[in-house]
């Protein structure tokens, strides 16, 4: 595949009002998924008769399918249209958050998260490739840090949802809200959403195909750079995710719903983040945009690591390090985003997709070493730094020849 065929595209297509909006409810579909059952861990374990690590398993594995759905769904999307392919994942995740309701043993609903986590993955991945298709590579940085600072609404409103549903109704009801989430959102996508892809092919899909676009786009050193930095915050802020409700609910006894409530603040660390993200897509560019995101991700993991050392346990010492860690993560993530896709328009759903599988994997990773090293502060604050340390060495490796702002 020839630098000509990445470079030479049409002009971007004109988005409409809701453009934005639309994409931004695709995005949160994952992690809304994710963390809205986060507050009835507990009482998962509890009703099912199940241990913390199967409980745990299920945050793993619904991370383990959305990281490899999305290898899927990327180039199925650039070769039949982004439109159909996200309707089959909406439909995947319908019938895994029925079957997650209906979960009677750890087996059933841990294969029941996999089925969810791969159909959950589809908004995320077509939504950033929807972005380049709509916005083009010039304005996609500003168009991924709007998307952002709306889907910092869904962390935020999801825990707190899923705790008043699991103490007022159970927690399967969690799972059955998830359904109709879905269901609404597969059948306003197929009575409103356009097809955005220009470059749907007529031919027949072939797997070689798939791989190639994958070997071209790691073949990129400055993809590489944008993966890899893109990748650090999720991964470490899924690691908190998975610690958390036992150390806030468990160990220092804050009620299910009052640990939602305590999950704004975080969401509001990374709105003001992805505020700032916006700003800088103008002013200071991507890569200048990422280096003072990557900065405050050794800020906020050094804390985390000398708080866990020098203090005991309480909710500040908890959540001070994740506040600075998420408004560094709303400056990275759209840039690294946007500068991930920019260079590929003609594999704008394989580049997307790769990065998405790249983000939850490591985030995957990061939350199977933590509960084997333990759930507390010190296991965290220790993740937290080798990720930032290791994810900014690399994209500073990545980009010291290219520093000019991607276009």
């Amino acid at each position: 595949m020839s630098p000509t065929r990445w470079q030479i595209e049409p002009p971007p297509l004109a988005p409409d009002a809701g453009a934005q909006w639309l994409i931004a409810a695709l995005v949160a579909l994952g992690p809304f998924s994710l963390t809205m059952y986060q507050p009835a861990l507990p009482s998962i374990a509890t009703s099912l008769n199940i241990t913390t690590a199967q409980v745990q398993l299920t945050l793993t594995v619904y991370l383990a399918s959305f990281a490899i759905g999305q290898l899927i769904y990327g180039p199925l999307s650039d070769h039949f249209g982004r439109r159909r392919t996200l309707l089959l994942g909406l439909a995947i995740f319908v019938a895994g958050a029925i079957a997650c309701a209906l979960a009677t043993s750890a087996a059933v609903l841990i294969a029941a998260r996999v089925l969810q986590g791969l159909g959950a993955c589809a908004g995320p991945a077509l939504g950033r490739a929807m972005i380049r298709d709509l916005y083009g590579a010039k304005g996609s940085a500003k168009a991924m840090a709007f998307v952002a600072s709306a889907l910092s609404i869904a962390p935020a409103i999801a825990p707190v949802f899923g705790g008043y549903i699991a103490g007022a109704a159970g927690w399967p009801w969690i799972f059955a809200t998830l359904a109709l989430v879905g269901t609404g959102m597969f059948v306003f996508v197929l009575l409103r959403v356009p097809e955005t892809n220009p470059y749907v092919s007529r031919g027949a899909f072939r797997f070689v195909s798939m791989l190639g676009s994958y070997l071209q786009l790691l073949k990129s050193r400055r993809y590489l750079g944008y993966l890899a930095i893109a990748a650090v915050p999720v991964a470490g802020s899924l690691s908190f995710q998975t610690a958390a409700p036992f150390i806030i609910v468990g160990e220092l006894g804050v009620h299910p719903s009052e640990f939602g409530l305590l999950m704004v603040s975080l969401t509001a660390a990374y709105f003001v983040g992805t505020l700032l993200a916006n700003r800088f897509a103008v002013h200071a560019g991507v890569n200048r945009s990422i280096m003072l995101g990557s900065a405050l991700l050794l800020v906020g993991a050094a804390l985390q690591m000398a708080l866990a050392l020098n203090l005991s346990l309480s909710i500040w010492s908890v959540l001070v390090p994740q506040m600075i860690w998420l408004m560094a993560m709303g400056i990275v993530m759209p840039n690294a985003m946007a500068g991930a896709v920019a260079p590929f328009p003609m594999m704008a759903g394989a580049a997307a997709s790769l990065q998405g599988f790249a983000m939850m994997a490591a985030g995957a990773l990061s939350s199977l070493v933590l509960s084997r090293l333990g759930a507390g502060v010190g296991s965290l604050g220790l993740m937290m730094c080798t990720l930032a340390v290791a994810g900014t060495a690399v994209f500073a490796w990545a980009t010291r020849q290219h520093s000019a702002t991607p276009t």
